[in-house]
């Protein structure tokens, strides 16, 4: 049974990564009644943690749900955290807030520049 959301297609064996937990397997799509709607959810199996967690399907997106990166990402990735940090002003908890949002896009090139710049006055 293959599910379709937005962009993204989910089936079960399907490997992916969601930012809370990281990477994971779907191993089923459920149909369950809470509050008397029926929802589709996502069985999401974390062998790591030996957890399974459950997304509401038309949550699944904006969770931060994806699939695993290209290379091509991967490598875009790596070359951001090879570039020189980009210097922050502000007041701190601004930055914390930023941080936190880009961090749970569950976006590759978002959390390595969010690295990149939180590493700014260690690779000194």
């Amino acid at each position: 049974m293959t599910i379709k959301n937005d962009t993204p297609t989910f089936e079960p064996g399907a490997t992916v990564v969601y930012p809370n937990h990281g990477v994971g397997v779907i191993t089923a799509v459920e149909e369950q009644e809470v509050a008397g709607f029926k929802l589709e959810l996502l069985a999401i199996t974390f062998e790591k943690d030996r957890l399974t967690v459950r997304i509401p399907l038309a949550k699944a997106k904006s969770s931060g749900l994806r699939k695993l990166s290209e290379p091509d990402l991967v490598k875009e990735a790596l070359e951001i955290l090879s570039t020189k940090a980009k210097a922050k002003k502000g007041m701190w908890n601004r930055r914390s807030n930023d941080f936190q949002e880009r961090m749970a896009t569950g976006q590759l090139t978002a959390m390595a520049e969010v690295l990149r710049d939180l590493n700014r006055g260690l690779s000194s």
